[in-house]
Parts: structure tokens; C-alpha cells; sequence
């Protein structure tokens, strides 16, 4: 009954049913009982909230705002957009206009958490991204488009009062990837920037440049113009004593930095590199995250990863490990890893002796610092000066170690790790008499894919050991190696191959391999459109058919014939394997000859010993194999007197 007093003609009527609504509305029940109602949206179009009820109808919207029951789609669609809008005004008092902008700030923040309001269409998409305007819609966010609210709110920065309020909501509206198009088309960017240079206010500038945050993707802020006004503003905010200011300045040069490249060169060249390093040094926790986060985006150049060194930024970012605060160190390893890439740097760094408190960091109870440390150590392990510094200091112990940590992009980065350090013979040998080798064969059968794939690269590598071999082949893994050939993921479909032709080398392996019917899964992949799959299949056959067993099993899979077309092929490295395999089965199988016999690949061989010296030896040795057939020996014979005219 209340709110149909509001449509009464009476305007005192109206304004006491207001009032009524304003009080009844503190309560759950009548806010339940409304937001379950559709007749709530007639609140929208009361003919007395833009008089002397306008308190009134912000109260009302404030109560059915904070009610659990009532959505913030309810306050954002519809009429209420349009009642937003026309609250914010030059009608309405400074103190209502802030109120009312935290009210769309607060529910636009909640839309942003809000994935559940996009309802059915949302889940009948599957996959698929839901389409801006659909997006909009389902969120309640496409009746903010058909408002000028923007244009409002950026009139609204001019009033001192209300400029802080408006500024937040202009920085939340712009949060929504939905909304940012129409926000960028009605925003007036030269009123924007000059009002985070000038407005009096810190809190608008610093929620102003949240805005201009969000607006990365806009390259009409990055014209010239714009471009050198922001970056100017920024570099005098970080370099001034307000520590909101120089926090929140840092933060958007980090937006920034990342995406536009003469934005970050404008930056350093009017002297925010030093101001940033500044903050890296400083004492406070937020300082130190927000200038570490700047740092990483304004060292992407070459030459400004050098005057990060000259100017004392090294020891400034080694020290933040020291830290013990996650983010912090997260941070300060992905700025370390960038500066690494530059050569100097790292031979800095390694003077400095980061590798220690880098390698430390690998048992951090932190799982982030974990992954972050282990990707550093992972990059820089593939320097040979850096490897033989971790190997001296004992690096490969607490690797070894990692491997039982919980966190999985910890153990993922080891095993990268230690496939570099692996490169070194007494390495492989370490890391079997750490016991390390039970704790990689579970890494190959592990859900996690990526761990899969580095653990496979490591036991190639430490199958150049005969012993590490041997133990790999007591622990089984033959088995799972075979069935990851099956994978979708050619990397790890390849190195499995590669692996089992590791495991083959050894009499127990091939015929671990053969009794698993390894020869028809080998075979299988030599015709495979993959170069690098053909390749690691024929090497694993060359060893397989050592197994005189095996070889009469790889044979009866069609294995010659399809060996005798690697051998036709251009790649070198395929070449290699299949010569070796034929070799091998003509050695000792009289059926495979004649086969060979009929494929014409002895003229084959004879092209190969011409043309390439490196596989002159192996060439000579399948040559030799299937001259033991009486045809291709008479054939050979014909072939090197006619040489013999010839010369």
C-alpha cells in the first residue's frame, strides 16, 4: 500500500508513503517481500523522488541494495539505471550525488563478482564466449549504456565534494570489459588527465588513475599527446611524498608498461626508473610490491635492463628476497628473471651470489614463491656458467628434495631443472645416489601433464647412464612409457619414445619392451606425419631389434617397409636410425633381406655412402648385412666393378 501512495496525486501523500518505504525498507522482510515482487520496479518511476523525496528514494535503494535478497541486477536495470542517472545531476545535492555514486559503485563491484547472474544462457553456452551484448544484458548492465551516466559522473569530477565519489564509480564502471567501449566513446580524456594533474582531492586522483588503469586496450589514450601528459604526471606523483599517490602511480605505469613499449620508454627517459627503484628500497611492504611490479613492466629494453645495473638496481631487487612476504618475493623473482636475460646482468648477479637465496627459496612454504623460484632457476640452468655454479653449490640435493613438495609447479620446475644439470655426467650419478629415481618414475605416471612432460626429458637424459638405465627398468616404467606414445601432446608423445629408446639399450629392456608388445606400438608411429615422431620411433626400433625375439616381431608389423621409406626420406637424423635398424634386421633375418632385395634399397644405401660422410659407417655396415643374400652381394659386385671402369 505504501508504494501505491507514491503514485498518489497528492504530493504530501507521496512523500509520507516515501518516508514510509525508507523506514519499512531497513527491515529483511519487506525487502524480501519486494524483491520477489516485479511491482518493485514501479519505485523507479514515483513522480516525487526527483522533489522533495529524493533522500528518501536513496535510502530505499541503500536498504534494498545491502539486502541479501535483493540483486544488484534489480538495482542496475531497467528504471532504476535511468533513476541512477537522473540522481546524479546538478539538481541534487553534492551529499545525495555521493551517495548516490556509491551505490552504483557498490553494485557494479558486485556484478563484477557476480559470473551466477548470467543464469541459463550463460551454461546453454558451454564453452563459448558470451557475446558483449548478451553479456550486458544478463548482468543488467545494458540499461547503464542507454544513460548518459558517464558523461554525468565526468561533469560531476568538477564539484569538489562529490569528485572522489565519482571518480571510484567511473573506475568500477570501467572494470567491466562490457561497459569500457561505450565508457571510452563518452569519456572526455583531456578532462580526465588534466583532473588527476589538478584535482586537490588525492582520493580522486588516485581513483582516477585506477580508471585510466582499465583503459589499456584504449590506443587513443596512447596518441602523443596523451601519452607524454600521462607519463609526465606519473613520473612527478612517484616522486612525491604521498605514499597513496606514488603507490597508486606505480601501478598504472605497471598497466601501462606492459603494453606499450614508447610509453615505457617515455618513462624512463624522464627519470621514473630511479624514482621506481626508490620505491623497491623503500622499508614498506606495499611500497616495495607496487615499485617491484612497475620495475618488471619498464625492463622489457635491452637498454633499459643495463640502466636498471648502472643504477643500483640489481642489489635493490636481490635484497626484496630477503623479504618475508610472498608477493614480495614473487615479484622480485619475475623482475630477476627478466633482468637475466641480459648476459651482463646475470654475470652481475652471479657475482653478487643470487643463485643461493634463489635455490633457498625452492623449500618457501609458499607455493607462488615455490613456482616463481623454480621457473628462475629453470631459465638461468641452461648457462653453462650458472650450472656449474649450482652444481658446486649443491643444488641438486635440494632439487631432489622439491620433488616431494606439494606444490606442483615447484616439482614441475625441478625436474626442468635437473634435466640441465643432468647435462653433467657426475650430475646423473648425484642424482641416482639421492634416491631421486623412484620419485621421478611416479612424476611420469603423475595427472599433472606438464610434470609429465619434463619428467619424460629427464629420464632421457639419465638414461646416458647405464646404471640409471637399469634402475628405471626395475621401477617399471616401461609400461607407462608406452602408453603415453598414446598421448594427444606430441612433445610427450616423442620423448616417451625417445625414453623407451633409452630403456632398449639394455638386454632386460628390450625385452621388457617386446613382452609389452612394444613392437607393434613402436612400428605404428614410423608412419607418422610428425618428422620428429618418425624420428624417435626408428631410433627406439634400432635399439628394439637387437632382441632377436623382437626383431621377428617388428618385422612381422611391417616394420622393413616402412623403414626402407625413412631411409628414401631428406632428414639426415631419420636417415641415421633407419640405417642402423636395417643394418641390424639384415644381419640376421634372411626373409627381411630378400624383402630389402625387392625394395631396391641397396641402390639406396649406395646414394647415401656417396653423398654423406657421416653416415658413411652406417651405411657400410647395412651395406655389408644384405650382401649376405646371394642376389644383392652378385648385384654389389656389379655396382663396384662398374666403379672400377669408371675410374
Amino acid at each position: 500500500p505504501s508504494m501505491r501512495a507514491l503514485h498518489d496525486s497528492a504530493r504530501p501523500c507521496g512523500a509520507a508513503a516515501a518516508e514510509a518505504l525508507s523506514s519499512l525498507t531497513t527491515l529483511q522482510e519487506p525487502c524480501t517481500t519486494l524483491s520477489e515482487s516485479r511491482s518493485v520496479f514501479t519505485l523507479a518511476t514515483a513522480p516525487y523522488w526527483q522533489d522533495e523525496c529524493v533522500e528518501e528514494a536513496v535510502s530505499v535503494l541503500e536498504h534494498l541494495s545491502a539486502a541479501d535478497t535483493f540483486s544488484c541486477q534489480q538495482i542496475l536495470e531497467g528504471n532504476f539505471a535511468t533513476l541512477l542517472s537522473d540522481l546524479i545531476s546538478c539538481d541534487v545535492s553534492p551529499p545525495t550525488i555521493v551517495r548516490v555514486s556509491s551505490l552504483l559503485t557498490s553494485n557494479l563491484a558486485k556484478a563484477a563478482r557476480s559470473p551466477s547472474l548470467l543464469g541459463d544462457y550463460a551454461d546453454s553456452l558451454g564453452d563459448r564466449v558470451l557475446p558483449s551484448a548478451a553479456r550486458l544484458k544478463s548482468l543488467g548492465l545494458n540499461s547503464l549504456v542507454d544513460t548518459p551516466l558517464v558523461a554525468r559522473l565526468t561533469k560531476t569530477l568538477a564539484i569538489d565534494e562529490c569528485s572522489s565519489a565519482a571518480a571510484l564509480a567511473l573506475s568500477q564502471y570501467a572494470r567491466h570489459p562490457e561497459l569500457r567501449d561505450h565508457l571510452v566513446a563518452n569519456l572526455p580524456l583531456r578532462i580526465v588527465l588534466a583532473r588527476i594533474k589538478e584535482d586537490p582531492s588525492t582520493s580522486t586522483r588516485i581513483c582516477l588513475l585506477k580508471l585510466v588503469s582499465h583503459l589499456t586496450t584504449v590506443k587513443k589514450l596512447m596518441s602523443e599527446m596523451y601519452a607524454n601528459q600521462l607519463a609526465g604526471t606519473l613520473v612527478e606523483f612517484i616522486s612525491t611524498s604521498d605514499e597513496e599517490l606514488q603507490r597508486a602511480a606505480a601501478s598504472c605505469i605497471a598497466k601501462w608498461g606492459v603494453v606499450e613499449i614508447t610509453f615505457e620508454k617515455r618513462i624512463v627517459e624522464l627519470g621514473g626508473l630511479l624514482s621506481i627503484l626508490d620505491m623497491v628500497k623503500a622499508n614498506g611492504l606495499k611500497h616495495k610490491r607496487r615499485g617491484l611490479l612497475a620495475l618488471h613492466s619498464l625492463v622489457e629494453q635491452d637498454e633499459h635492463k643495463e640502466k636498471c645495473r648502472s643504477l643500483g638496481g640489481l642489489p635493490a631487487v636481490l635484497g626484496s628476497l630477503d623479504i618475508d612476504e610472498s608477493r614480495v618475493r614473487c615479484r622480485a623473482l619475475s623482475v630477476l628473471q627478466k633482468l637475466c636475460v641480459d648476459p651482463s646482468n646475470r654475470e652481475a648477479l652471479n657475482d653478487m651470489g643470487f643463485l643461493r637465496p634463489v635455490v633457498g627459496l625452492l623449500t618457501d612454504g609458499s607455493e607462488d614463491v615455490v613456482a616463481h623460484a623454480g621457473e628462475l632457476v629453470a631459465v638461468l640452468s641452461g648457462d653453462a656458467a650458472v650450472r656449474s655454479v649450482l652444481n658446486k653449490m649443491g643444488a641438486v640435493e635440494t632439487l631432489v628434495d622439491t620433488l616431494d613438495a606439494p606444490s606442483e609447479e615447484g616439482r614441475k620446475y625441478a625436474l626442468a631443472c635437473l634435466t640441465n644439470l643432468s647435462m653433467r655426467t657426475a650430475s646423473k650419478i648425484e642424482i641416482r645416489e639421492l634416491n631421486a629415481l623412484p620419485k621421478i618414475a611416479e612424476s611420469v605416471v603423475d595427472n599433472n601433464i606438464d610434470i609429465v612432460r619434463y619428467a619424460l626429458r629427464l629420464v632421457c637424459n639419465l638414461c646416458f647412464d647405464e646404471d640409471n638405465t637399469a634402475e628405471f627398468i626395475q621401477l617399471g616404467v616401461s609400461q607407462p612409457l608406452l602408453e603415453l606414445t598414446a598421448s594427444e601432446e606430441s612433445d610427450v608423445r616423442i620423448h616417451s619414445l625417445l625414453a623407451l629408446a633409452s630403456i632398449c639399450t639394455l638386454e632386460a629392456g628390450r625385452i621388457e619392451v617386446k613382452d609389452k608388445n612394444g613392437a607393434s606400438v613402436l612400428t605404428s608411429f614410423l608412419s607418422s606425419p610428425n618428422l620428429r615422431t618418425r624420428r624417435a620411433a626408428a631410433k627406439a626400433i634400432s635399439m628394439l631389434v637387437y632382441d632377436g625375439e623382437a626383431l621377428v616381431a617388428v618385422r612381422d608389423e611391417g616394420a622393413v617397409g616402412l623403414l626402407a621409406v625413412c631411409l628414401r626420406s631428406a632428414d639426415e637424423e631419420l636417415q641415421k636410425h633407419a640405417l642402423s635398424a636395417i643394418g641390424s634386421i639384415a644381419e640376421v633375418d634372411h626373409n627381411s633381406r630378400v624383402q630389402l632385395r625387392k625394395l631396391d634399397i641397396l641402390s639406396v644405401i649406395l646414394n647415401l655412402e656417396r653423398s654423406n660422410e657421416r653416415l658413411l659407417g652406417l651405411a657400410d655396415r647395412a651395406k655389408r648385412a644384405l650382401s649376405l643374400d646371394d642376389e644383392i652381394s652378385r648385384q654389389l659386385e656389379r655396382v663396384m666393378e662398374r666403379e672400377r671402369r669408371l675410374e
